[in-house]
């Protein structure tokens, strides 16, 4: 993992991790983050744009025809 990450970021990284089961994505709302990590859904929001421009995460947004939006998925690199 990259250094010189906040505390912040790093929380949301391990909770992704957390979630994804040792797998190489993990599937997260923003209320699952906000709930598992206890930071505000605006700052899970900075964080994962933080984790993106580092380059540790790649957000893949989900659409359903008939359901709208669903929980993006979070692809580690």
């Amino acid at each position: 993992m990259k250094t010189n990450l906040s505390t912040r970021n790093l929380i949301v990284y391990q909770t992704l991790q957390h979630l994804s089961e040792n797998q190489k994505t993990c599937c997260a709302s923003y209320k699952e983050l906000v709930e598992k990590s206890g930071y505000s859904k605006n700052t899970i929001h900075k964080a994962l744009d933080e984790l993106v421009l580092r380059g540790m995460i790649i957000k893949h947004k989900v659409c359903h025809d008939l359901k709208g939006n669903l929980p993006n998925v979070y692809e580690f690199m």
